[in-house]
């Protein structure tokens, strides 16, 4: 079961629905939340060429930077805090300094789960969006994580893409081990260009969620497009609350933080992706 959510505050398109999304499963787990503002002064900082003169000026204004970016993060804090006000949340917020990426692999040696917008801005710019964090959190860090969208409303239903690979199993093996699934239903999609094949993963998935007493609705779907493209359509179809899906190379499933079948996905799903590798 799910005991400690990691989740990182910014100011992107999404960064509301991550919040949402948080309260949401800690609601339904009983799962603490860490709600962490990043202070970016690598990037603030980086070293340039000034013209004569100009260093002071530079680092002045880098201070100045700096003091509006800790000023953001203190609000992104307090708003995440009064989110949860009124509801039985344990609710922590920290803020750290330093490159993204690192804090995030930082703290999540302490959290079971990484909640993390699709597209990042720890500058505080509407324009400075960026997928780069998400891709190498999920690419390196052991810790499963959850994408977000920039959504506008979710259904209820859970739907899991799965292959049969070891990523695919991992996955779902993690999802259901920690218990997001609870008061939903479940849905599986099973996709291959041999339907009989189709049907014999699906029906190993089925079989996974039934030792957590779990009677999912299974669709085998015999087609050699690409995968992505059927998992948003069914997505869509079921009005899904989230995807669970595996990611590791060379599979055309589970290259979706690495190559055009993940890319779709990434950039297309309408709702958020769980995501272990």
């Amino acid at each position: 079961m799910i005991k400690k959510i990691l989740v990182v505050l910014d100011t992107s398109k999404s960064s509301q629905r991550v919040r949402d999304l948080a309260i949401n499963i800690a609601l339904n787990t009983k799962a603490k939340l860490t709600g962490i503002g990043i202070l970016d002064t690598p990037s603030i900082t980086t070293p340039r060429i000034e013209p004569l003169g100009g260093v002071a000026y530079n680092i002045d204004h880098e201070d100045e930077i700096i003091l509006k970016s800790h000023q953001h993060v203190l609000k992104l804090m307090r708003i995440f805090k009064k989110r949860g006000a009124g509801h039985d949340i344990a609710i922590k917020t920290m803020e750290t300094k330093g490159n993204p990426i690192d804090q995030i692999q930082l703290l999540s040696h302490e959290h079971n789960i990484i909640i993390i917008s699709r597209k990042t801005n720890f500058h505080f710019e509407a324009e400075d969006e960026t997928d780069e964090t998400v891709k190498k959190v999920a690419r390196d860090n052991p810790r499963p994580i959850i994408v977000v969208p920039p959504f506008k409303k979710l259904g209820e239903d859970i739907l899991i893409a799965y292959d049969g690979s070891l990523a695919a199993t991992r996955s779902l093996h993690m999802f259901l081990l920690l218990g997001i699934w609870e008061g939903h239903k479940i849905h599986i999609i099973s996709i291959d260009e041999d339907f009989e094949k189709a049907e014999n993963i699906g029906m190993q998935a089925s079989k996974m969620c039934n030792i957590y007493n779990i009677k999912p609705k299974l669709y085998c779907i015999k087609s050699n497009k690409n995968p992505a493209e059927l998992i948003i359509e069914k997505a869509k179809e079921i009005k899904a609350w989230m995807v669970v899906i595996g990611a590791f190379k060379h599979n055309k499933l589970h290259d979706v933080l690495f190559d055009s079948s993940t890319s779709i996905l990434m950039k297309n799903s309408e709702v958020p992706l769980f995501i272990h590798r």
